[in-house]
């Protein structure tokens, strides 16, 4: 899902700031802006709020953190259980031919006892395969908590989810915000039109944005609707506006403002990239178990010991004890057609995933260095922007102060040139939240990309002990 500021929407759009511009008797249909208007940042429920708890209550998340526990103890039962002694006990009777008839032989043979080898060497395959199991664990770990949104059912993808449907509601908001302020505008300057064509057109305004407020108040709440459905919960307040959500991402980012500073935190924090490590550790691991297993003896001490009797039957019955013990050393070596052929997949398994390591450096270095140049020109494009705006806003406020007097009358050529000035500022406004959307998206990306946006949510990696791979 991707959101697009479109020119249609960002049309309608004007500050909350023509509140104070415009000061006018509210009338019904805008109650509800003033409402949003009116929340504080304490008052809210941020964006970083909601995606912690989206990722809180999401069953898939759970599910995540037992595929993950459950990748854990797998290795820790092979690392229990790799190093214990393989034992056997035995019992058993066997009969051959007993009878008295003449010319039979034959008897009973019974035997119980007990062996037990222990591998003392084995190349390492043993040990390198259990910390490839461990390098494995850390890897499904690190992918589900990993804030790229392009893998299903994990943190990431449902935290964008949550961001864009969040933007969606951020953008209703302002319709609604926008379309009250018009008719605050509009209403408060009636009073002051007695010309019928343009008192026509004011009117036809107000109809209009009054509806618009009415359309917009019933999508905005069709789409927090939206937003609890991922929640699993409903919403505890309103909901920051795009000015506040803007605020927060740039107070996050403070400490990341230098770019080769971003990127070495993203090669320690970003778990995608943590995921590739891990997995090349994983391969290197198990080629390296591979080759102990295929290349290397393998030697064990046993012991053994053993009862037997046997009950032998040859015209008379006669009977005997005996008892085995056993203590050696077992030495075997694998002859394998497919070894070559084991140990090359191996090596090509190691291969890819330093590939893939390379890859994933190229593509996370491009990101981040993208997005600071994307962001640093929209933030100067809404600093050109607000200038605009504040000029023509003294132009509103002027015409307020100079129009709107007791005894005076707005003419049809004021009231032109009135909308002339709100058709700039829509302009102005147009390219203003366009930029100011497109800042929210590519601060989100860089707290995606740098690995910290989960901080910023108090969500914690469901292991917190995992360390960061050491480079090879």
């Amino acid at each position: 899902m991707q959101f697009i500021v479109t020119a249609t929407f960002v049309t309608n759009f004007i500050t909350c700031t023509l509140i104070s511009v415009f000061a006018a008797t509210v009338i019904s249909a805008t109650a509800h802006a003033q409402v949003y208007a009116s929340q504080t940042p304490a008052d809210t429920f941020s964006l970083a709020e909601a995606i912690s708890t989206a990722i809180a209550n999401n069953p898939n998340q759970k599910a995540n953190l037992n595929m993950v526990e459950a990748a854990h103890d797998e290795a820790e039962a092979y690392r229990k259980n790799s190093f214990l002694p393989s034992t056997r006990i035995y019992s058993g009777i066997s009969g051959n031919g007993l009878g008295p008839s003449a010319n039979t032989e034959g008897g009973y043979f019974q035997s119980a006892g007990w062996s037990a080898s222990q591998m003392v060497y084995d190349g390492g395959a043993r040990r390198h395969r259990e910390k490839a199991l461990t390098h494995e664990a850390r890897a499904i770990e690190a992918e589900f908590n990993s804030s790229n949104s392009f893998i299903p059912n994990t943190s990431g993808a449902l935290a964008s989810d949550v961001f864009m449907t969040y933007l969606d509601a951020s953008s209703v908001r302002l319709n609604i915000e926008v379309a009250s302020q018009y008719v605050e505008l509009f209403d408060s300057i009636a009073l002051y039109i007695t010309d019928p064509i343009t008192k026509l057109k004011v009117d036809n305004l107000l109809i209009g944005y009054r509806s618009k407020v009415n359309s917009a108040i019933q999508n905005y709440d069709d789409v927090k609707r939206d937003l609890e459905n991922f929640l699993y919960a409903p919403l505890p307040s309103e909901l920051d506006s795009i000015e506040q959500t803007n605020a927060r991402m740039q107070q996050d980012l403070a400490p990341y403002n230098d770019l080769e500073y971003a990127i070495a935190v993203a090669k320690e924090k970003n778990q995608n990239y943590l995921a590739r490590l891990y997995q090349l550790q994983a391969a290197e691991e198990n080629s390296a178990s591979v080759k102990a297993d295929l290349t290397r003896p393998k030697v064990a001490v046993v012991v053994a010991d053993s009862w037997n009797r046997n009950d032998y039957y040859d015209g008379d019955l006669d009977n005997y004890h005996t008892r085995d013990g056993y203590i050696g050393v077992d030495v075997q070596y694998q002859i394998q057609f497919g070894t070559k052929s084991a140990l090359s997949a191996s090596r090509k398994r190691v291969m890819a995933a330093k590939q893939y390591i390379e890859q994933t450096t190229h593509d996370l270095v491009y990101r981040i260095t993208s997005n600071y140049q994307k962001l640093v020109s929209a933030d100067q494009a809404i600093a050109d922007y607000q200038k605009n705006i504040d000029s023509i806003f003294s132009q509103i406020e002027e015409f307020r102060r100079t129009h709107t007097q007791p005894g005076l009358i707005i003419s049809s050529d004021d009231f032109d040139f009135l909308t002339s000035l709100t058709d700039e500022l829509d302009r102005n406004y147009d390219q203003y939240y366009n930029s100011l959307f497109s800042a929210v998206q590519y601060r989100y990306n860089l707290l995606r990309e740098i690995g910290i946006l989960f901080e910023t949510t108090d969500i914690k990696p469901s292991y917190t002990k995992i360390s960061v791979p050491k480079k090879k």
